[in-house]
């Protein structure tokens, strides 16, 4: 049976309340093939129906548990059968479903109402900011010295700037969808102080941020070396680990949890909701693409399903984890900017890009330098399980990294009018979708 196409829905007599066990149907192409029944409790398993059955599950409100392909009973004559699905367990710890308060994984959609590029240049809205700003900055002591300028608007964020008589201030707004990001900033300030660029204020229904600056990214330094990339990743996972146990804290903040046994039923709606845009949409997946993802979907299954039985705790996934947005000086811990990508995911997600870039630049994965930085990702981890088990985590965490970046840019687009999206921006979901069902993501995303 082909994962082309399927899809599941709850029974008539299937939606009930988290606890109770009940039934889903799963069909293919509009005809059911088996029934599972509410039985024993298994954690998900990640095979090629799974999916499917996500989507009925949390259509009835309730969390699947293991499905398994037998022969069997089978009706349709279709030769596989769902086997025993338990639907009614409680949803573990910071899963957000679709459509949940803060912290949720966000539903595939399209379609957004505020020109953010004219607004973030208008003087209305300049206006309305420095209001804030001004007397923020007089509360936390400190005195302009030079107007607020301007530095750079994009369809997902603008950046300005003050001079105060006590160095450089940078101010950010982000676009709706990642207007989290100063609340989630200001938290992990909090716990971990001196991790983040210093907050000086932040106003959480705009999502103002204002921060110290912090010196030079790694990324402009002439004196900064290789040794960089492996102070990168060995600072992020230090900080994952101090902050794993603040999930309630940081979800509050509005961030999305992206649980790895949702990741192939999202995958699935994405699919969906690109493929339906009217031809001509420059987002929407041909045919040929969207039976590149349905074939790929299995992949992205098998890998969440190997992250979520590594049983290593979700944790801040940074999602843009480069030089560009750390900064480290003698002496201090590695700070880091710009979480409005971050999700709360598997720890070794954040990962990917640093270990894609040097891996394109040195060469290949085989690379010392690439080795370096692997075993510094990887150290944090060590107590939990052997390097060799670490390491082979790895490119599972790479492939469902990839769809941490397509839930990026689909709520930036989806937050503006196409129109006001850049053309090397516009198609960024579909096409990180693309290279994570890809047989070889790496491949895909560099060729």
């Amino acid at each position: 049976m082909s994962h082309v196409n399927v899809r599941g829905f709850a029974s008539a007599g299937g939606a009930g309340s988290a606890g109770q066990a009940n039934a889903v149907r799963v069909h293919v192409v509009g005809r059911v093939v088996g029934q599972a029944k509410g039985g024993q409790g298994f954690a998900p398993s990640g095979r090629i129906i799974g999916q499917a059955v996500a989507g009925g599950a949390r259509e009835a409100g309730l969390r699947p548990a293991r499905t398994r392909l037998l022969p069997g009973v089978v009706t349709g004559g279709v030769g596989h059968c769902l086997s025993v699905v338990a639907l009614g367990e409680p949803r573990p710890s910071g899963f957000r479903p679709h459509g949940a308060d803060p912290g949720r994984l966000p539903a595939a959609s399209v379609g957004g109402v505020r020109d953010l590029p004219a607004l973030w240049s208008s003087a209305a809205w300049r206006a309305e900011l420095e209001a804030w700003l001004l007397p923020a900055l007089a509360d936390a002591g400190l005195t302009p010295t030079g107007p607020v300028v301007q530095d750079r608007v994009r369809f997902w964020s603008t950046v300005l700037h003050v001079d105060t008589d006590d160095g450089r201030v940078w101010v950010k707004e982000n676009a709706p969808s990642q207007a989290f990001e100063a609340a989630l900033v200001t938290v992990v300030d909090r716990i971990a102080p001196g991790r983040m660029a210093p907050v000086v204020a932040a106003e959480a229904d705009h999502g103002w941020l204002a921060t110290r600056d912090v010196g030079v990214p790694l990324w402009d330094r002439d004196d900064v070396g290789e040794d960089a990339w492996v102070e990168l990743v060995a600072g992020w996972g230090r900080l994952q680990r101090e902050l794993a146990p603040h999930a309630d804290a940081l979800l509050a903040t509005g961030m999305a949890a992206f649980p790895e046994d949702a990741a192939a039923g999202w995958a699935a709606d994405l699919a969906d909701t690109l493929y339906a845009l009217p031809t001509g949409d420059p987002r929407r997946l041909s045919d040929g693409e969207r039976r590149e993802v349905d074939a790929g979907l299995p992949l992205v299954a098998d890998a969440a399903e190997a992250l979520v039985a590594s049983g290593m705790p979700a944790t801040l996934q940074h999602n843009d984890l480069h030089l560009g947005n750390a900064f480290h000086e003698a002496g201090s811990p590695v700070a880091f900017i710009d979480l409005g990508d971050a999700v709360w995911a598997h720890p070794f997600t954040a990962f990917r890009i640093p270990l894609w870039i040097l891996a394109e630049r040195q060469g290949g994965a085989g690379d010392p330098l690439v080795g370096r930085v692997v075993d510094a990702a990887l150290e944090p981890w060590t107590d939990l399980a052997s390097r060799d088990a670490l390491r082979a985590l790895l490119p599972s965490a790479d492939r469902v990294s990839c769809l941490h970046r397509a839930l990026s840019w689909q709520r930036l687009v989806d937050d503006v009018p196409v129109s006001a999206v850049d053309p090397g921006h516009v198609r960024a979901a579909a096409d990180w979708l693309l290279v994570a069902t890809d047989t070889d993501p790496f491949a895909r995303a560099t060729r």
